[in-house]
Formats: structure tokens, C-alpha cells, sequence
């Protein structure tokens, strides 16, 4: 049920958008047929009615999706309406308020959205019953009504004439009514039937119950009411002359009532915004052919423009190579004496040959090696010493140094057969020589050897509590490889998993990591740059989780990107920068200084100039 009314409450929020833009239409369409005004309420209808829609570039409505089902798991719950002036209003408030202590167990919303989900129910049902029993009561009533002449009845309970009924519906007037005040009001409820009001009228209070909880809804549905009385007296008076149409507004005066609770019955001839019927009456014009083609072209506008969602902004496909472009004018890093480097593939590495591990190889002796090891839902097994070495490896094969690493990937708590060894693990050698890598591992007693032309990474594979990097050994071109293909397992190549970090910090670390002792303290930091999936608005991230923790996130920060790549590089003193790269015929750089500002914030400033941030925390 909750993913029910999450889903509800996003259909409603998509379609106050719509809401909100028929009501400033109806403003600036006064001299418009009537006709078109229901019209654009049924618009509202159909994007209320259907969970889906199609995306178009032509889209106006801001977020097709504001509230994700992840909000109530998030550790840092957020919104994404579309529009950043409201998410960054709104965000830091969910986030300060619902972001669960680390002391609980259960975040605030896991509690707070079912209950939620509960009231909308009973509210739908307690609106539900109390129209039905309206209904009831009125039928009884009318039940000994006199039938005057086809389907038009009267009773002595009727003050003002109505149509009720669905399938077949009737016209009730008053008893002794003044035979020309009958003419023109059954001609006003017969063409209520024409029009098929009886219909629009009970769906519109249909879709009313269901977003009862939403007060444009509310808005959205008495303007109906209002503008199909509009409309239908704009049918019956448009070949009335002054005289008769006079007539007819003495007998909307004579016969209004007061509007009790709105329902979704009767169709009422005097109920609804009678005042406004009547100087519409009296001031009826035809409306010029050119107005009739614009009120269409509005409507068919609306309708593309608002029952269609936005585009959903396509994750960059974060992939590197070895072919990928480097900026010749950005030296690469000096290599620090305190970090041991990654042994060269044409050296003797330091590690044992690989026929020496296959058995007896245990994990303390792995780490000292500096395996990367394959790590999956264990929070408890720090992860910053193998992927430091795995890090090093990929940073050093992508700028073209030859490498080598060695790959341990247990088999404990993922593999669950009979007969089984939960000890089993797998020990992969993998080298770069500068053209190529290599892959060597042991299939039973048979030494495999794989050779690949290039190592891609492609995003992250997240499970419950934690985002791993994917990355491919191929000897396909990484622009050749289609994001569909790669998140759907559509490949040829050989995967390998990496780089542990909580998933409710990183959504996707896609554009790499480095390990830097940036504060000149007596640690390193792991430094990611990646995306955020969740957020409409382009985007790319920079987090820094601290060697000693690294599950527990330091600096952090969301900028806005419209770039084709985002990457690390090294300035001529050694520092950390971040690069950003929009391809053209002249190619556009940014490098970035990154720099602190202020909490656990972190900015990035180039030539005294900030890039802009998000701001989403």
C-alpha cells in the first residue's frame, strides 16, 4: 500500500503542475468557447487517471517522479521536484528532519509513509461513504417523483431542477414551474446529457476521492463544476436572442440555490457560480473562427506539453580506457616517497607466482600482498588497503604505466550449495603492459589466460547497505559499449567488482577515486568523483571518506555539470584538481582547485571563481 500512495502522491504532484497552469489559462481565457476550458480539465483527468506516460523534450512538467520510493532508506532523505530553487529549500529541511540518529535502527519515514499511506485510505473511504449515502438519501426522496413528459420528472422535494443518474439519467424540476422558465431550464439539462456531464462531473469527484489529500484537487475540481455550467449554458443560449437571453439569467436568478458540500450529484441547474452564469449570459459574443483554432492548438499544447513526462537525464556513461583523451598541458602526479608504487608488469612482482597461492593462500597474507579483495555486504572488513591497491592499479594502467594487482574473491556468504566450501575463493593475476591486459586465474587445475584490449568502468552495482564500481575487461571500445547493454550484463568480457563505500553516500562512483593524504595529517582519504542518479539536474559528485573510516563520509558536495567527462588530474605542484571536458570543435576545459568552505562542505573554485553547487544536503 505504501508504494501505492507514494505513487499517487507523485501523479498528484505531477498534475498540479498542470493544475496550476489551467487555472492561469482560464484568466487569459475568457472570450475562449467555454467548451475548451472543460476540455483542458480533462486533460488534468487523463494525467490523473494514468500511472505512465511517455517522455517528450516538449515536457513541462518539472519531475515526473518527486518523491522516489528510496526516500524512506535513504540516509539523507531527499526530494527532486525539477525545479533546484524548491529542492534546496525543501531538502535541507526532510533531510535535518528525517534523517534517521545512529542510534535508531529504523528511519523516521519508514514509519511516518505508512502511516501517511493509512490516513489517505481512510480519508478516500470516509469521502466515499459519505457521498454514497447522499445519494441514497436524495433517491429516496425523489423516489415519488411524477414523470412529466420523457425523462424529465417532478417533486415536490426538488427546489431547483437537476439531472441525476449515470446510465440512465433523469431531469427533476419543481412542481408548478412557469411553462417558458421549463422550456429553458429541461434545455439547459438536456444538453448536460448531450454533453455527457453526467459522466465528467462523478469521474472528476472519483479522481477527487482518491487525491482528496491534495488541496489544488479541490481547487481544480469546483472550477469543473463552475466551468461546465459555462459551457452548457453557452450551448443552449448561442441562438437565443437579447430578449430570450435575459430570460434565461431571470430563471438561472429564480431557481439558484445555495451550494451545500461539494458531491458528485446532482448536475443542478442554480447551484454553481450563478453570478458569473449570468453576466456570461448577458454578455455572450460568438467567438471569432481564429479564437475557436486557438483554443485548440492551446488544448492539443497542453496535452503534449503536460501529459508527457520529462526526458530522465541519461547517467553519463562513465566509462575510461586507456584511449581516453588526456590534456597534455596537466603533468601528470609526482610520486610521493611515502606511497609505495604498484609494481610494473615488466618487472618481478613482489607478490608469489600465482601457482604458489592457489592453496594455502589465507587473507592475512592477501592484504599484506595488497590483493584487491571482493567485498560484499561485510561493513565490518575495512576496505581502504585493497582498494587502495586496486585504485593504484587503475589509475596507473589509465594513464598508460604498465601494473599489476592481484585479485582475491571469496566465496563466503554469496555462494550457497550443497556440499559447498564456504572458505572457497578465487586468486586473479592481472597486469597492463602499456597495450594490453592480462588475466591469469586457475579453472580447477587449468590455468586460464585472458587477454583484453581495455578495462571500463561503468558505474556501480548497489546492493542493501553498499555501491561497488563495475569495471570490464573488453576488447571493446568503451564508446562502442551501450549503458543498456552494460547494466543489463550484455557483454563480452570479464567483470570485476570493487571499491566498497555506503550506498547511501555514493550513488554511483563512475568517474573514479584516488587516495590522497589532502589534509597533511597522519591519513589518507579516499576521494571519489561520480553522479547522482537520483537528481535530475546534471550533476557529478566529490566525496572524501577518511582512511581510518571508511564508511563515515567527510567532505562532500553536488555541482552542477553539463560536461561529456569529469576526471581527476595533477597540476604542476603536485595538488589534487578535478577537470571537467565538453567536447566541440574547440573542446571546453575547466580545471578546478578543490577546496574546503565551510562544515563538511567542499568547493571547487577555478581562477577565485566557484563552480555551483547543488546544495542538496
Amino acid at each position: 500500500m505504501t508504494e501505492l500512495f507514494l505513487k499517487i502522491v507523485n501523479m498528484s504532484i505531477s498534475a498540479s503542475w498542470l493544475v496550476l497552469a489551467v487555472l492561469v489559462l482560464r484568466l487569459f481565457l475568457k472570450k475562449a468557447p467555454k467548451w475548451s476550458i472543460v476540455t483542458l480539465w480533462g486533460i488534468v483527468a487523463v494525467r490523473l487517471m494514468f500511472p505512465f506516460s511517455i517522455e517528450s523534450a516538449l515536457s513541462l512538467i518539472p519531475s515526473a517522479e518527486t518523491v522516489a520510493p528510496e526516500i524512506m532508506t535513504d540516509t539523507a532523505p531527499t526530494i527532486q521536484s525539477g525545479i533546484p530553487v524548491i529542492n534546496n529549500t525543501v531538502n535541507p529541511i526532510i533531510s535535518q528532519t528525517f534523517t534517521p540518529a545512529t542510534e535508531n535502527s529504523v528511519n523516521p519515514l519508514e514509519v511516518l509513509i505508512p502511516s501517511l499511506a493509512v490516513a489517505w485510505v481512510l480519508g478516500a473511504i470516509l469521502i466515499f461513504v459519505y457521498t454514497t449515502i447522499s445519494a441514497i438519501t436524495l433517491r429516496v426522496k425523489i423516489g415519488s417523483a411524477v414523470r412529466l413528459s420523457g425523462n424529465v420528472y417532478q417533486s415536490e422535494y426538488v427546489k431547483s431542477p437537476f439531472v441525476m443518474g449515470i446510465f440512465m439519467p433523469k431531469i427533476y424540476v419543481p412542481f408548478n414551474m412557469d411553462s417558458d422558465a421549463a422550456e429553458l431550464i429541461i434545455a439547459h439539462e438536456q444538453s448536460h446529457l448531450r454533453r455527457k456531464d453526467h459522466w465528467w462531473k462523478p469521474l472528476g469527484f472519483l479522481l477527487l476521492t482518491v487525491h482528496w489529500f491534495n488541496p489544488l484537487m479541490w481547487i481544480a475540481y469546483a472550477a469543473l463544476c463552475k466551468d461546465i455550467e459555462l459551457a452548457c449554458d453557452e450551448r443552449v443560449i448561442k441562438s437565443f436572442d437579447n430578449e430570450k437571453r435575459a430570460d434565461y439569467s431571470r430563471t438561472l436568478l429564480e431557481y439558484s440555490v445555495n451550494r451545500g458540500a461539494v458531491t458528485a450529484c446532482p448536475l443542478a441547474f442554480g447551484e454553481v457560480g450563478v453570478k458569473a452564469r449570468i453576466k456570461s449570459v448577458l454578455n455572450y459574443k460568438k467567438p471569432a473562427f481564429w479564437l475557436v483554432i486557438a483554443s485548440l492548438a492551446v488544448c492539443v499544447a497542453m496535452g503534449v506539453c503536460f501529459l508527457t513526462n520529462p526526458i530522465s537525464e541519461q547517467i553519463p556513461a562513465p566509462v575510461d580506457t586507456p584511449e581516453q583523451p588526456v590534456v597534455n598541458d596537466i603533468p601528470k602526479r609526482p610520486a610521493p616517497n611515502d606511497i609505495p608504487e604498484t609494481p610494473a608488469a615488466d618487472q618481478t612482482p613482489s607478490l608469489p607466482p600465482l601457482e604458489e597461492v592457489v592453496e594455502g593462500y589465507e587473507w592475512f597474507q592477501s592484504k599484506e600482498d595488497g590483493s584487491t579483495v571482493r567485498l560484499y555486504d561485510d561493513l565490518q572488513t575495512p576496505g581502504d588497503e585493497t582498494d587502495k591497491a586496486w585504485i593504484n592499479f587503475v589509475n596507473a594502467s589509465y594513464s598508460g604505466d604498465p601494473a599489476f594487482v592481484r585479485i582475491r574473491i571469496d566465496a563466503v556468504d554469496y555462494i550457497d550449495e550443497p556440499g559447498y566450501d564456504k572458505d572457497a575463493y578465487w586468486i586473479k593475476d592481472l597486469s597492463f603492459d602499456g597495450k594490453k591486459y592480462t588475466l591469469q586465474y586457475y579453472e580447477k587445475d587449468k590455468l586460464i589466460t585472458e587477454e583484453y584490449k581495455y578495462l571500463v568502468r561503468f558505474g556501480s552495482v548497489k546492493s542493501d547497505n553498499n555501491s561497488y564500481d563495475n569495471y570490464l575487461l573488453t576488447d571493446t571500445p568503451a564508446d562502442k559499449l551501450s549503458q543498456v547493454d552494460l547494466a543489463s550484463g550484455n557483454y563480452k568480457g570479464n567483470l570485476i567488482y570493487s571499491v566498497q563505500v555506503p550506498r547511501g553516500y555514493v550513488q554511483n562512483t563512475c568517474f573514479g577515486s584516488v587516495y590522497l593524504n589532502y589534509n597533511g595529517i597522519n591519513y589518507e582519504e579516499k576521494i571519489s568523483l561520480g553522479t547522482d542518479p537520483s537528481i535530475s539536474t546534471p550533476n557529478f559528485t566529490l566525496f572524501f571518506f577518511p582512511d581510518y573510516h571508511p564508511y563515515e563520509l567527510g567532505y562532500q558536495n553536488i555541482f552542477e555539470a553539463d560536461y561529456d567527462s569529469v576526471c581527476f588530474v595533477w597540476s604542476e605542484d603536485g595538488e589534487l584538481m578535478v577537470q571537467t571536458v565538453k567536447n566541440g570543435d574547440e573542446p571546453e576545459i575547466h580545471t578546478y582547485e578543490i577546496v574546503p568552505i565551510y562544515g563538511d562542505k567542499v568547493g571547487l573554485m577555478e581562477n577565485g571563481k566557484a563552480l555551483k553547487s547543488l546544495n542538496v544536503f
